[in-house]
This record gives structure tokens, sequence and C-alpha cells, in this order.
């Protein structure tokens, strides 16, 4: 079989070697040191936005007096930008640790808190407390964002820090507005809900989510070893294969030198023929383990160009005497279940299958010949052998059929199960003038 193109495979952060926890563990570490490079984005997108405010719009530009209540959040939004630009750093390019998480949200509530920490020191006329205002509500979403760092611990840790930082904040009001602070007790209660509904999102968000990825990375390494189990199965049936050909050779011999009176010459004929049923059954079981990893390994690129050359440089070894013409520009790729692999095993089982004939009569002459379509790229593939029966063509769908002796019959029912979980099609035909003619649709990789 040609050689896979491995710059098709998907990349596995894991190794077979480790246990199944310790991969669940290096894939929920993965998880979450995306989801933190994507929280390190956005509070320095949010910081950037903060410091550009800052100098357009409170004359830092024009060398005015900036009051000291603007400096505060100021200098919260360049901790803040230098810290995320930290985290963004050390997620690239290593774990993240549960410490780092602790010491993120942390930063995060205490950047909110120098935010709503110069509403009360420096009250504005009509500020009637700190929850009387909407902007505490950012401590709430600092709080619910926490969720996605995966871990309760530091869901609590950003639940106790928001309790903290509106406990000081309310007793900073009482110290610099006195009795003219006066919170409804409705206002404490809600605020009690509202920190505790945010608390509870969090930590059903961090428990979901972790759930889900470890779920996840738990399917993945069952598909992951599936197709490892797969791989080994096809290794060990070309093996077998060769010494089930080379007994039956064997037998064949066997046969012929005994006469046919001979009392052991049916006992000879009835190992051929048990032989030739375990052949045909590990002609079968190979192509359901490529059907299995077609599904297994999931929908790929492959390019057919590459494809094609691969394969028929390999027919032409066996087959010397078929010309083949190639007409299959560079740069179509498409998108199958299971990639390069298993889109050279489809052409090799079409190619192979034209070459062999109906084991009679064999083609002389192959055309390939491949186009780009609307979202799909076209492969025909046309001989002058002699062609298709008609009960194959008439079928409403390839069925497990041949015409040679040693055929399993499973060639073509595995090219059309292949095409048919890759959502293309396969439409078999009589070329005119004679021989077979099949032509693939296959869908094209997006761009």
């Amino acid at each position: 079989m040609p050689a896979a193109n491995t710059s098709a495979a998907p990349l596995i952060p894991w190794s077979l070697e480790d246990g199944p926890e310790r991969t669940v563990a290096r894939l929920l570490d993965e998880a979450t040191r995306r989801l933190e490079r994507w929280m390190a984005i956005i509070r320095s997108l949010v910081m950037l936005v903060t410091l550009i405010r800052f100098v357009a719009f409170n004359g830092l530009s024009d060398g005015q007096q900036v009051p000291l209540r603007t400096w505060i959040p100021l200098w919260a939004a360049v901790v803040m930008l230098a810290f995320s630009l930290w985290v963004f750093r050390r997620a690239r390019r290593g774990r993240i640790s549960t410490w780092v998480l602790g010491l993120s949200v942390t930063v995060d509530a205490m950047v909110c808190f120098s935010k709503l920490l110069p509403n009360a020191l420096w009250p504005a006329p009509g500020y009637a407390g700190i929850l009387a205002i909407p902007d505490w509500a950012m401590l709430l979403l600092v709080l619910t964002i926490a969720g996605f760092r995966l871990s309760a611990r530091v869901v609590w840790l950003s639940a106790a820090l928001c309790f903290a930082s509106i406990a000081i904040l309310v007793y900073i009001d009482h110290l610099v507005l006195g009795a003219r602070v006066q919170y409804a007790p409705g206002n404490v209660v809600l605020t009690a809900i509202y920190v505790g509904f945010a608390a509870a999102l969090a930590l059903i968000i961090a428990r979901q989510t972790r759930a889900l990825v470890i779920a996840g990375a738990r399917e993945s390494l069952r598909g992951h070893r599936a197709q490892q189990a797969l791989g080994g199965l096809l290794h060990d049936n070309h093996d077998v294969r060769s010494l089930i050909s080379a007994a039956n050779l064997t037998s064949e011999l066997v046969v012929r030198g005994l006469e046919p009176g001979h009392p052991q010459r049916r006992s000879a004929e009835s190992l051929c023929e048990d032989l030739h049923a375990v052949s045909t059954l590990m002609s079968t079981l190979r192509e359901r383990a490529f059907q299995g990893l077609a599904a297994a390994e999931g929908h790929l690129d492959a390019e057919m160009a590459t494809a094609v050359h691969a394969v028929t440089a390999l027919v032409s070894r066996r087959f010397a005497a078929v010309q083949i013409a190639r007409e299959v520009p560079d740069g179509l790729r498409v998108r199958l279940a299971g990639g390069m692999v298993i889109l050279e095993r489809v052409l090799l089982n079409i190619i192979v299958n034209a070459c062999e004939g109906d084991g009679a009569r064999a083609a002389a002459n192959l055309w390939i010949r491949a186009w780009p379509g609307e979202r799909s790229v076209h492969l025909r593939i046309e001989d002058d052998g002699p062609g298709f029966p008609e009960d194959i063509l008439r079928a409403p769908r390839v069925q497990v059929a041949t015409t040679k002796r040693d055929g399993s019959g499973f060639g073509l029912f595995l090219v059309h199960s292949v095409i048919a979980a890759s959502q293309g099609q396969l439409a078999l035909s009589q070329r005119a003038g004679g021989g077979a003619c099949v032509e693939l649709v296959l869908p094209a990789r997006e761009a």
C-alpha cells in the first residue's frame, strides 16, 4: 500500500505510554491554558482601550493636572496589562498551575476594586454609596468569568474576594459619608443574592465545563487507541494473508501431485477450499478494519495528485503491461473519512480492479482525470476492460460481489462506504467504446 502522508494526521497531545488519568490531566491542562490565553487577550484589549481613553480624554497629552482619583485606575490598568501579557506568555510556554489561576482572579478583583475605590474616597455630588451605582456589577462579572478557570477552588477564591471588596467599599462609604449613606435592607439582601447567584453560576460553569473536557478527553483517548488497534490489525492481517497464501500455494501443489484416485486427494482438496475460505474471511476483516479506521480518524485533508501518483506508481510495478494516463492537476485537496491513507486505499481498489478485470479479461489502458467542481473535486477513472456486470449497475447501491475466482467482492463496497461516509458520491457506468467508468465526487477542502 502507498505510504501515508503523515502531515495530514492530527497532532495528538499524549502518548499511549501514559495512563488514562495522566492523559486526561494533560488534556484538561491544555483546555485550561487555552481558556486562560483568551482571558489574557481579552483583558489586554480592555486595558489598552482604558489607557487610550485616559490619554485622549483626561488631558494627559496637553500637560493638564490629572486628579488622583484618575491615577488609581490608570495604574491598575497598567498592572493588569503587564500581568495579562505575562500570563499569556506563560500559557503559551507551559503548564498553568492552580496558583497562577488564583493569582489571575486576584488581580482581576483588585483591578475592579481599584476602579470602584475612587467613587468611595472622592464621592461625586449625589453619590449614595457603592451599592447604589451599577459599577459594582463588574465584580459579579469577574466572579462569573472565574468559572472558566475549571477549578472550584479558584471560584471560591474569587467569591471571597468579591465579598471582601464589597465589604471594604461599604465600610469606606460609612467612613467618608457617615450618616448620609443609608443602605436599605433590600439593597443588602439583593447584593448578597447577586453575589451568591454569580458564585453558583461560576461553580456550575467550572464543574460542567471540566466534566465535558474530561469526557471528551476520555473519548478521544479511546478513539486514538482504537486507531492504533486497527492499524495493528491491518499489519497483522498482511502477515497472516502472506502465510495463508503460501499455505494455499503449497496445498494446491500437493493436490496436483496426487493421483485422482489417491485416498488423500479429497482431504487435500478440502484443505484448499478451507484455505480459500480463510483467505476470503481475512480480506473481509481487512476491508472492515479500513472502514473502522476511516471512521475513527474522522474527516481529514488529502491531496488528490499526490495520492494518484503514489497509487499508480505502485500499480505500475505489478501490472507493467497496463498503460496508465493521468490528468490530475496539483492543488486539488479533498476532505474525506480517513484522509490520505483511505484515499490511497480507495484509489488502489478501483485501479487494481480495472487492471485485473473479471479474471478472464483485464484492461490494457487506464485513464485517470480529475478536475475541480463547485465545492467539490471530481475524479473519473476509465478502462478498456470488460466493464461492469449489468446486475451491479442495476443495483440501487454497490453490493458485495465479485467475478474473480480469488476475489472477496469487498473492494467496491469499501469504496462506496468510504465515499458515503465522506458525504461524497460514487457513480458506476460502462465506458463508451467498452470498459468501465468510475466517477467520484468528493468534498473539496474549505479554503
